[in-house]
């Protein structure tokens, strides 16, 4: 469930017994009102399925739109509401700080840099909050088209 630190998993238990390993070390339990919230998402789950349509739309507006970037290159995401964006072919081989700080201050557009999550030469988009999506695009091309 997007934002309420909560999820599931179902597999072979040799995958999960280590999951379950790895999750009790790296995150805590979740809040009473996130597993009251899960247990209804799961009891009326055709009426949960509708933010799933929402943001499969957000990420096929974003595919359609960076698609022929030439400045950037991704991989589809098929789970979150992320795109993770190889930047290393842009112009001016700016690295990920970089091209955040310019995408923020000359274009008004937020992008988390690469380096929050490992690597360099990537910035990650979100599409969790679709209100201002079009024009963050807008001004990411831009912002792209002007590098």
């Amino acid at each position: 469930m997007t934002g309420w630190r909560i999820g599931y998993i179902a597999g072979h238990s040799d995958y999960v017994t280590q999951i379950k390993v790895i999750q009790g070390h790296a995150s805590g339990n979740p809040q009473t009102v996130s597993q009251y919230a899960a247990i209804a998402a799961l009891k009326n789950f055709d009426k949960a399925r509708v933010p799933l349509t929402v943001f499969s739309e957000r990420r096929q507006l974003i595919i359609d739109v960076l698609k022929e970037r030439k400045q950037l290159s991704f991989v589809d995401p098929q789970g979150a509401f992320y795109f993770y964006c190889d930047i290393r072919n842009n112009p001016r081989s700016m690295n990920s700080v970089d091209m955040s700080l310019y995408l923020m201050q000359e274009h008004g557009v937020a992008v988390t840099p690469g380096t929050a999550f490992g690597p360099d030469g990537f910035i990650r988009l979100s599409y969790a909050d679709g209100s201002r999506l079009k024009e963050g695009l807008k001004r990411l091309v831009n912002g792209l088209d002007n590098l």
